[in-house]
């Protein structure tokens, strides 16, 4: 009997090892940018990692920004902490593949390409060299199981109820806050505009059966006028 738990027991330690052996990881290109795109970017390397049947991970020594950024949506989201883990960059062979380019050559932010083409990639650690990755289409087929990742935790849902009792509004159900930011696309001249950003802002809350929204609208000094800080119902 004693032989047959010890030969149990070697068997099931030997598969998990073998399973953690064959395990592979999918990486996107590490952002050091602000919490929103990393968030989206989180988001997508979800997807991306279980269209290939990989594990996401990020590559990092150092990193102090990014270490915080994650750990602020860990505390934020608990449930993200089980869909990636964080590697030293120094201890692992990476292989880089250009994703999501465009037709000369370059990154793209916001471009979709189809990850299947990656499916039979060889590397254990597979590193897709693209930017922020900005694409519902990388996750939207797993959509439900990202809205569970994103589940507010009970400190964080204490937090805005505080922050929305300072704005008079007393039940959040209804409530819907649009933060827009035109800064990063003043270079491109595709910045939004007040009438169609209102526009799309009533729209959504139409669709969602809102009736109170606030919309807080960041400008560089530069182009105050083409759209202001606007509250409204």
């Amino acid at each position: 009997m004693l032989l047959l738990c010890v030969i149990v027991n070697y068997v099931a330690i030997s598969s998990q090892y073998q399973s953690i052996q064959e395990q592979k990881f999918v990486a996107l290109k590490p952002n050091h940018e602000r919490l929103g795109n990393q968030l989206f970017q989180l988001a997508s390397g979800f997807g991306i990692a279980k269209k290939l049947g990989r594990t996401l991970y990020y590559p990092l020594n150092e990193a102090k920004t990014l270490r915080c950024y994650l750990k602020l949506l860990t505390a934020t989201f608990p449930r993200v902490s089980s869909i990636y883990r964080i590697l030293p960059k120094k201890s692992i062979k990476q292989a880089e593949v250009e994703f999501a380019f465009d037709e000369h050559g370059h990154r793209t932010c916001c471009r979709y390409d189809d990850p299947s083409r990656l499916i039979g990639h060889p590397a254990k650690y597979l590193l897709l060299q693209m930017s922020f990755a900005q694409n519902a289409r990388y996750f939207e087929e797993y959509l439900p199981e990202v809205r569970a990742l994103f589940n507010f935790s009970s400190e964080s849902r204490e937090q805005g109820n505080r922050n929305l009792r300072r704005l008079n509004v007393g039940d959040a159900t209804d409530f819907m806050c649009v933060h827009i930011r035109r800064t990063d696309f003043l270079d491109f001249g595709i910045g939004s505009d007040l009438n169609g950003t209102l526009k799309a802002t009533r729209d959504i809350a139409a669709r969602k059966e809102i009736d109170l929204m606030w919309l807080l609208i960041i400008i560089p000094s530069k182009t105050r006028g083409s759209l202001e800080e606007t509250p409204g119902r």
